[in-house]
């Protein structure tokens, strides 16, 4: 492994498993990530930081064990709000940590970063398109079926997905879905830590499946 390819990055622990292009609102109000976002906003700082689920432990107070893998999150914007500041973040990177370090108030890791930057231009192989093209297919009948269960959906993460694969990037489409499925976080972390978009995208279509033939066993029947 080469020097090049590790960074130092600040960590934040959390209950949550952030991928990247996801949106991550945070509530920073203890001291030791009020001095993380003191020092990753100072000038030519970088603003960004690494987030990683937590293995063993909580997120308020005490340490946090967390998984080696996370994705890097860079803000977009801060806003004191009383005591406490009201930070939006977004998903970069999968890394995985190499090393932690524990010499400020706050979790540091030497980090591998795991992929491209997202939105570099990469498409779907002719191979991959109708792998695509299903596993859109099967999310969009879920939140149907979901919907004629009148359960609540979150604004913003169906009705953006496009039906097809046409003209998408599967690494970010894959990313998309993991964080749309309404799954454990320890189960999104295993998604998280695939090593390649077909792959997740296999296990997401799996996941799907799963869950329609679920509803679809559970829906009322009607009488003959």
């Amino acid at each position: 492994m080469s020097r090049e390819t590790l960074e130092r990055l600040p960590l934040f622990p959390l209950n949550t498993v952030l991928f990247p292009e996801g949106l991550l609102p945070l509530r920073i109000f203890e001291p030791r990530y009020k001095q993380l976002l003191a020092d990753i906003t100072a000038k030519d700082a970088g603003r960004r930081f690494g987030v990683c689920l937590i293995r063993v432990g909580e997120e308020a107070g005490g340490i946090a064990v967390p998984f080696r893998t996370g994705t890097e999150a860079e803000i977009v914007s801060v806003r004191p709000a009383g005591a406490t500041f009201s930070v939006l973040s977004q998903g970069r990177r999968r890394f995985e940590v190499v090393e932690l370090h524990d010499s400020k108030p706050y979790a540091e890791a030497t980090v591998r970063f795991l992929d491209p930057p997202t939105g570099n231009g990469s498409r779907i192989m002719e191979e991959d398109r109708k792998l695509v093209d299903d596993v859109l297919w099967a999310y969009h009948g879920f939140v149907s079926s979901l919907r004629r269960s009148g359960a609540e959906l979150e604004e913003g993460q169906i009705d953006t997905l496009p039906r097809t694969g046409e003209g998408i990037d599967p690494l970010v489409l894959s990313y998309r879905l993991a964080a749309a499925l309404p799954v454990d976080p320890k189960l999104q972390q295993i998604l998280l830590e695939v090593p390649t978009a077909a792959e997740r995208l296999r296990r997401e279509l799996e996941i799907l499946h799963r869950a329609l033939v679920s509803m679809t066993d559970h829906e009322p029947r009607q009488a003959s």
